[in-house]
């Protein structure tokens, strides 16, 4: 089995192509996917799913700015991972002084997206 499997990971992307890109290379991974479009649906995945393990967060969303969504999943549990993938990088460093948030700019590798998700999930790494 691989490093990621049976993690329960949300994504909010706004981009229909990603996150279905996104849930299948999860899925091969053997992952929980929950996927949302919006921050309002992801926050609310996020407080209906208490036991999501990592959160992928773009940062430009068609209803609210991804670091209210930070913000607010952060109230709700403070110690979640949360990796930020965006082509946006002006907020990266507003990113920074949060614990727990990597920042994965947009294009990404899956190869290192995945890596940092593993390392973020505290999974094992060479379980794969």
């Amino acid at each position: 089995m691989g490093a990621l499997a049976g993690a329960k990971i949300l994504v909010i992307e706004d981009m229909q192509e990603l996150l279905i890109f996104h849930r299948r290379w999860l899925s091969i991974e053997k992952a929980e996917f929950y996927g949302s479009m919006t921050g309002e649906d992801g926050i609310r995945t996020f407080r209906e799913t208490p036991d999501i393990e990592l959160v992928m967060l773009d940062i430009l969303l068609p209803d609210m700015d991804g670091l209210k969504v930070l913000q607010q999943l952060r109230e709700i549990n403070p110690d979640i991972p949360i990796v930020v993938c965006s082509g946006y990088n002006e907020t990266m460093e507003e990113l920074m002084k949060y614990p727990h948030v990597r920042f994965v700019g947009k294009p990404f590798v899956l190869p290192e997206l995945r890596r940092i998700i593993v390392e973020m999930s505290g999974r094992q790494a060479n379980a794969s």
